[in-house]
């Protein structure tokens, strides 16, 4: 469960800026929960600006968002990513965050685009060494 929380909050589970670029298309809250339905696979992720190495199994990891509020959350694993696992989150948009909850535990990150062929989320942690910030890009499937 903490690793899909994880990749997903600090996505997983996140810091860049928005542009007026058409290629961002992040827009009204109505806008963002019709565009944000269906499957999308993790593609690139990094780590205070650093970008992080995925495995083959991350990059099979993937996201099912559904108009009744379910997020689906699928990673695999295992020395051939023969081990898939899953756990079903809610999520909420309101304007360019989105607020993911999985039983008592709630996280906000900001959708950074969002438009028909890519997701990128930011997840911004503060920690006592200091601000950890994700950024999380996904593919439309």
């Amino acid at each position: 469960m903490k690793k899909i929380l994880f990749y997903f909050l600090a996505c997983t589970l996140i810091f860049t800026s928005c542009t007026d670029d058409d290629n961002n298309d992040v827009s009204g809250t109505s806008t963002n929960q019709a565009n944000i339905l269906g499957n999308w696979q993790l593609s690139s992720e990094t780590s205070n600006g650093e970008a992080t190495t995925l495995t083959d199994c991350e990059l099979q990891d993937f996201l099912l968002f559904e108009s009744n509020g379910n997020v689906t959350s699928t990673y695999k694993y295992g020395e051939n990513c023969e081990i898939t696992e899953s756990e079903i989150l809610t999520y909420s948009i309101s304007g360019n965050n989105m607020t993911i909850t999985f039983e008592d535990e709630s996280s906000t990150v900001e959708i950074t685009t969002l438009n028909a062929t890519n997701l990128t989320i930011k997840f911004v942690e503060e920690e006592p060494e200091g601000t950890y910030t994700e950024i999380v890009t996904y593919t439309k499937q």
